[in-house]
């Protein structure tokens, strides 16, 4: 049964038994079983045969004392029955690499689809968020940005592929802020580097700390969606009289929270690349960085949401913009053909094994030879 499957099936469990809220209640069931599985206090198996209410509830407790920054207050209200299905659920899942990739479908499924398709908010498969941080290669004591990090999946990537990187996110949702909290802070990250915070709002204004100190942002930000907010006016990017949209705002806003030479993995609409109406987005960027590759996603990798095709920009931080973008520059345009997904948005698996299919190891590698051959004097990992 894959995550999905058990993310609905959670919710139904949750939302028939309770008239609890359904994000709450599974919020604790998933907190539960991290301490379960942290062995935060004796126990066998995920929910005794007696006592299970009871008994989840002491688990939250646990959790709230070894983990005081996730600021765990729940209390199951669901009955012996529906925890016995949920725990049947659950029992026999670790909390692993794969386990975040349950943490990313679980919030998928608990966030509404009229919320994430209003904002264009739609997750990353896990296959598309590792390649990005291959290629981006965080390094020891480097800081890791995610300014729409929904359920952390790409600061739980920089974790795995170096656990000594410094991690920072900052999203609009609450729940989103509470869900990264869940992976993150039970692997020693601070509850205080996740916030709830609109990264486009300047006149709110972050950390201090954070402004243009990043070594690397990675990030998937809302595609659609006019912003009216008054703060638009101070991009540079938004242009009087005419439509902006949520992701070019990103661009210009990841652009100035990276540090001189700092690195660059986005995904955006394929549109922002091609379509003569973005060109002035485009002499931007290459005005204040440097595009080594852009890469070409297949049609269906955020199915079954949207078939709108997407692409990554991997780019480096100039120390000092240009007037205009240099000709001589040249970029690896690399278009991946291998669909990952089906049009209903079903992983699809090489023959044998349950690894998903796809080509992005090889655009890595044409990515990396490109950088260097490009001589790069910053030298990216």
């Amino acid at each position: 049964m894959d995550w999905g499957t058990i993310a609905v099936r959670l919710e139904d469990i949750v939302a028939a038994h309770s008239g609890e809220d359904t994000f709450d209640e599974v919020h604790a069931l998933i907190i539960a079983k991290l301490a379960h599985t942290h062995h935060l206090m004796e126990a066998s198996e995920f929910l005794p045969a007696s006592r299970r209410t009871q008994r989840v509830n002491e688990w939250l407790d646990c959790a709230s004392h070894a983990w005081p920054e996730l600021h765990t207050s729940y209390r199951s209200s669901l009955a012996d029955s529906a925890l016995a299905e949920c725990a049947s659920l659950l029992e026999h899942r670790s909390v692993s690499h794969h386990w975040t990739e349950g943490l990313d479908a679980i919030f998928e499924y608990l966030t509404t689809r009229h919320m994430k398709g209003s904002k264009g908010q739609f997750f990353t498969p896990r296959h598309v968020v590792d390649h990005m941080m291959q290629v981006l290669a965080p390094q020891p004591q480097e800081t890791v940005f995610d300014p729409a990090c929904g359920s952390g999946a790409f600061l739980v990537s920089a974790r795995n592929k170096d656990e000594r990187c410094v991690l920072y996110g900052a999203d609009i949702s609450p729940r989103a802020a509470r869900m990264c909290r869940t992976a993150l802070v039970p692997t020693g990250v601070s509850a205080s580097s996740i916030i709830c915070h609109d990264s486009l709002d300047t006149t709110c204004a972050l950390p201090q700390s954070w402004v243009g100190t990043f070594d690397i942002i990675a990030t998937n930000p809302p595609f659609a969606g006019d912003v009216t907010n008054e703060y638009v006016h101070s991009y540079a990017l938004h242009q009087q009289g005419r439509r902006t949209e949520r992701d070019i705002l990103f661009l210009e806003r990841c652009v100035k929270m990276l540090s001189p030479n700092g690195r660059l993995g986005i995904v955006l609409p394929h549109n922002k690349v091609g379509s003569k109406r973005y060109a002035y987005v485009r002499r931007w960027l290459l005005c204040h960085m440097q595009i080594y590759a852009v890469v070409s996603l297949p049609q269906y990798t955020f199915a079954p949401h949207t078939s709108q095709r997407a692409v990554i920009i991997y780019a480096q931080k100039r120390t000092t913009p240009l007037h205009r973008p240099d000709d001589t520059e040249q970029v690896c345009f690399v278009v991946t053909n291998v669909e990952s997904k089906d049009a209903s948005g079903r992983l699809i698996e090489d023959p044998g094994s349950s690894h998903v299919r796809h080509d992005l190891d090889e655009a890595e590698e044409r990515i990396r030879e490109h950088i260097k051959s490009c001589n790069v004097g910053n030298e990216w990992p």
